[in-house]
């Protein structure tokens, strides 16, 4: 029996593509955007 082939990056995109279209975003950076305006993550550079 030979191996399954396994292309891991191709994976990872896969499924965070899937999550993306699941949540309404468009992209990483509307994804980005919108975790920070719900304050689940903090600008590092203003709390300096």
């Amino acid at each position: 029996m030979e191996p399954l082939e396994y292309d891991p990056p191709t994976a990872i995109e896969t499924h965070v593509s899937a999550i993306f279209t699941q949540l309404g975003f468009r992209n990483r950076v509307q994804a980005a955007i919108t975790v920070y305006k719900l304050g689940l993550v903090k600008d590092t550079d203003r709390d300096q």
